[in-house]
């Protein structure tokens, strides 16, 4: 006879600067979350700050909605990893969701990454597949759209190979008694978080059928700078690039991707944009390395207004 399911704690963490609506809109998409009967949601942490703090009344807004949300205000900005680190302090149950305050995770998100981890044994680290919104114009879209679909292909393959070495840090699920030491001064959170669960000898995990929205560069001057933090936060911890290190190993498998994506629509123009914009951020974060540049307290990208027919506390299943 089989005994009844635990009951399962979760916890959740959101880290929102400068995002205004969009940490409602974070908070929101997760306490919306259906859940397995086992499965409680006992409280979301969320660090909120910026000039003026509309985020920091958008965070308020949720937390006199559900008692549920803490907020925790942010008077001087110390960066993300920073305020991971505040978070991870306070987390108790038995796991701990981090979402980014400009994402949104889609519903189901939380299930089918509890699924993925149903039998694996902490340390792990749970990540969910990043999308890109509907109906969003700008002259990144098709880029964009290009590199989130050519990150899920990697991802993918890597998870079947047993090879996972990132975790894509806009929806996360770890376990509160195995959690990354984030300190202050980290810019990527979440190739940090996955390089420590693999020298604890931990697992990390591909959860693709967990979706959750980012919100993207509108511009390529916001794209480049995104990618110039993310190629020196590389550099501090010693990793390359998933992608390079992935065709460097499998160059067969690597051309194999890149021919599948440049059967898309506009492919070879939206590939160019990516390429040329992956060599001016070598180019200006190799100058980034030689001023030392801080980029844990990244300059924020423009906000994406959201997709028409749209708005705070709209979620559309299925997306």
């Amino acid at each position: 006879m089989t005994g009844a399911t635990p009951p399962l704690v979760l916890e959740a963490g959101v880290v929102a600067y400068e995002d205004g609506p969009r940490v409602e809109e974070a908070i929101d998409s997760l306490l919306s979350q259906r859940l397995p009967d086992h499965v409680t949601l006992r409280r979301i942490w969320c660090v909120a700050g910026g000039p003026g703090s509309p985020t920091v009344a958008a965070a308020h807004r949720c937390a006199d909605r559900d008692p549920r949300v803490i907020v925790l205000e942010e008077p001087d900005r110390r960066g993300k990893s920073a305020a991971l680190s505040e978070i991870c302090q306070r987390a108790g149950g038995d796991l701990l969701v981090l979402l980014n305050g400009d994402a949104r995770a889609h519903p189901g998100a939380l299930a089918a990454m509890l699924e993925a981890i149903r039998s694996v044994e902490p340390p792990f680290g749970a990540m969910a597949r990043p999308v890109m919104p509907r109906g969003l114009g700008g002259s990144m879209h098709g880029p964009l759209t290009m590199l989130w679909h050519l990150h899920h292909e990697l991802h993918a393959e890597l998870a079947r190979r047993g090879e996972l070495d990132h975790l894509s840090d806009e929806l996360l699920l770890l376990p509160t008694s195995a959690l990354p030491p984030f300190t202050e001064g980290i810019v990527n959170d979440g190739t940090f978080a996955a390089r420590w669960i693999r020298s604890q000898g931990g697992r990390l995990i591909y959860a693709d059928g967990a979706t959750v929205e980012l919100s993207p560069p509108y511009r390529l001057r916001e794209h480049v700078g995104q990618r110039r933090r993310i190629r020196l936060g590389h550099r501090a911890l010693g990793a390359r690039p998933t992608w390079l290190a992935f065709a460097l190993r499998d160059p067969r498998k690597a051309a194999e991707v890149l021919r599948r994506l440049l059967r898309r629509p506009h492919a070879t123009r939206d590939l160019a944009v990516l390429l040329t914009a992956e060599l001016t951020a070598a180019i200006l974060g190799e100058w980034d390395g030689h001023r030392r540049r801080d980029y844990a307290q990244w300059p924020r990208v423009s906000p994406v207004p959201f997709p028409s027919g749209e708005g705070p506390g709209t979620h559309v299943a299925g997306r």
